[in-house]
């Protein structure tokens, strides 16, 4: 477990020395040059809130090139299980989603809180603030959850805890969030207050500058850094200057932040060999992104060309000339993709002249899809049974950006819409607020750019009552796949038996509470007890 020493101030200004290594890569830092307190902290947040703002769905893409050792595994944080697929992971909001509300906003999608995570070890940190954790109720090796022992802080209260090897890289991922997105409404304030400065709560402070401190910025942090501004067009100023933590929130809060400082034109963002990935778009439709341009000393005005080779016609700038002010001040330059025919397209935009060097190239790629190319997503049985709500669960469909979910009543043989939940960005959802006793049905639909799929197939789903035994195993869900059974029920400990019509047993368990898979079934009939109730189900290929 990581603990923590005090850290006298000779031995913090030892350590601020030897971390005065990060450079102002072009000028991108200028405007923090002797800001201090809450102005350093505001100014930093106005540079970072302007990024290319990505889809959910390309994250995947993105983790690629952010996120894979040498060895082609992915770099999971949460976990020491080597992977080289997504198979088992999750798209994880290191710093949760839910405490913002879960507003599909640009915090949503940016990648420099999003990580791949073990989904076991992510469902096991759940929304928890980080902490040091005493007894606990998960331990992988690598994440640990629990009750928190870290002072100022509640001892009864659930904490997540890093590996000691990744506490500093939670740290000033934290410490980007808390400056990038201080204007958010906090719904849930464990480590946070609603205030632009210090945004942080006092023992939070205390507990992201131990570990800030105590694990230094390593090659994989600044590696990934890199990376993201290539895809992103922002940075994590902790990660360049860690000192700035100091700063804002430890030995030298209230000083003057100084850096040396760009006189020669010189455009900061985007970068040379920027990446702008469109994603997948439906034929005739458009599809737009934002490029923020910002340079520093400009003196003429900038020229904005697509090289005119490869798919460039497909792709288009909303302007093709930036005046000085408007580089030297940041502009948000529009880029649409507009494909007429499918496939995968690219093109460069090229951003030169205002009295900078050369040039600067930014790659663009898309992919192109027929309107019947977008399918339904696969839809899977409802989890976490109530008697008032549970929650809808499917896999994730190719193309598609988010999810519409339809959600019916089942009366007698007809069914009713009785909600359509729009632009679910996730492949699990909790509904609430439900009749109890009632069967519900719901189905599934892909969106991508303004299109809908088809509907899935249907997932009925009968929710517990007060007049019947909610506590009873016998209150069981079912759905069927090719050659095989899901199944779950409320309680867990209670056997469950499948048999053949002709009375023949094929399958023996306990019940754990979760949904439950029964493979390599052959075609048929079949009943499954449970708890002195039957249910009969058919099997396909």
């Amino acid at each position: 477990m990581f603990r923590f020493r005090s850290l006298c101030l000779l031995g913090c200004v030892v350590w601020l020395s030897a971390a005065l290594w990060a450079a102002n890569p072009n000028g991108y830092y200028d405007a923090i040059n002797g800001k201090k307190g809450e102005a350093l902290k505001t100014t930093l947040s106005n540079l970072l809130l302007n990024h290319t703002v990505h889809d959910y769905n390309s994250l995947w893409t993105f983790f690629k090139t952010t996120d894979v050792r040498d060895d082609g595994s992915i770099w999971d944080m949460y976990s020491d299980v080597v992977r080289t697929s997504s198979w088992g992971m999750n798209r994880e909001h290191s710093f949760p989603k839910s405490w913002w509300g879960g507003d599909v906003n640009a915090a949503y999608t940016d990648i420099n809180h999003l990580y791949p995570s073990d989904a076991d070890a992510n469902m096991a940190k759940s929304n928890y603030p980080l902490g040091v954790v005493g007894n606990t109720t998960f331990d992988n090796g690598v994440t640990r959850v629990g009750r928190n022992t870290f002072p100022g802080y509640s001892t009864d209260a659930m904490v997540f805890e890093p590996d000691d090897a990744y506490k500093g890289d939670f740290a000033r991922t934290y410490f980007y969030m808390v400056t990038c997105y201080q204007n958010l409404n906090w719904r849930y304030t464990y480590m946070v207050d609603q205030n632009t400065y210090p945004t942080l709560k006092p023992w939070a402070i205390q507990l992201l500058l131990g570990w800030h401190r105590q694990d230094p910025v390593s090659a994989k942090e600044t590696n990934r850094n890199e990376a993201v501004f290539k895809i992103q067009n922002n940075r994590n100023p902790f990660i360049d200057y860690p000192e700035l933590v100091e700063y804002l929130w430890g030995t030298f809060a209230g000083q003057p932040f100084a850096l040396d400082v760009t006189s020669s034109p010189v455009l900061s963002t985007p970068t040379n060999e920027t990446e702008l990935i469109f994603g997948p778009t439906i034929v005739g439709n458009t599809r737009q992104r934002m490029l923020y341009v910002k340079g520093v000393s400009l003196n003429t005005p900038l020229s904005v060309f697509i090289e005119q080779v490869n798919n460039h016609t497909q792709f288009k700038s909303d302007v093709k000339v930036i005046t000085a002010e408007q580089g030297n001040n940041g502009y948000q330059l529009s880029v649409s993709y507009q494909p007429t025919t499918a496939g995968d397209h690219t093109a460069s935009l090229l951003i030169y002249d205002g009295g900078i060097q050369g040039s600067v190239k930014v790659n663009m790629s898309a992919k192109a899809i027929p309107v019947d190319s977008l399918l339904p997503p696969h839809i899977l049985p409802a989890t976490n049974l109530r008697d008032s709500g549970f929650t809808a669960n499917w896999q994730p469909s190719t193309y598609a950006e988010d999810y519409r979910l339809n959600l019916y009543t089942l009366e007698g043989s007809l069914l009713r819409l009785v909600n359509v939940l729009d632009s679910l960005p996730e492949t699990e959802w909790e509904l609430s607020g439900l009749t109890p006793g009632q069967t519900y049905v719901y189905t599934l639909q892909s969106r991508n750019n303004g299109y809908l799929s088809p509907p899935s197939s249907e997932m009925p789903v009968t929710l517990l009552s007060g007049v019947q035994r909610p506590a009873s195993a016998a209150h069981v869900s079912l759905y069927t796949a090719s050659n095989t059974l899901y199944f779950q029920a409320p309680i867990s400990g209670a056997t469950v038996t499948v048999h053949t019509l002709t009375g023949q047993r094929v399958a023996r368990c306990q019940t754990t509470g979760h949904v439950q898979a029964l493979y390599g079934l052959s075609p048929g009939l079949y009943v499954l007890i449970c708890d002195g109730l039957s249910h009969k189900f058919r099997i396909t290929d």
